[in-house]
């Protein structure tokens, strides 16, 4: 049996606040919930990859919407049970392609999980 990738986990300043040098990913839903549309599922998951090095473009990490550098700091996730690829998961939401769709956007390095993930800061 081949072990998993490693998975990292992008975030910006604030977000480094927040999680510190140990932590728990919990979906945007579960965080925020009435900050969050009801239809906006990409808030249902927590996001994870398996590139190394940020790809702002092929992690979708762009500062279209957010301002904040998200590629600034980066975790180390443990693997879970409830992490799955993303192109395995796509299937249950409306709309995939309105993420995938992006210049440069690269799903099969994305992977997702319902279910919070415990990280460890590992610096660029």
């Amino acid at each position: 049996m081949t072990a998993p990738p490693p998975l990292w986990h992008y975030t910006c300043d604030h977000g480094h606040e927040a999680i510190g040098e140990f932590g728990v990913l919990v979906p945007g839903r579960v965080l925020a919930p009435d900050r969050m549309p009801p239809d906006y599922w990409p808030a249902d998951f927590v996001w994870l990859t398996d590139l190394a090095r940020p790809n702002r473009d092929a992690l979708g990490l762009t500062s279209w919407i957010i301002e904040c550098d998200r590629t600034a700091h980066r975790y180390r996730a443990a693997w879970e049970v409830t992490i799955k690829p993303w192109v395995e998961v796509r299937r249950s939401v409306n709309s995939p392609e309105s993420l995938e769709a992006a210049e440069g956007a690269r799903p099969r390095h994305w992977y997702v999980s319902r279910d919070p993930v415990a990280v460890r800061w590992a610096p660029l």
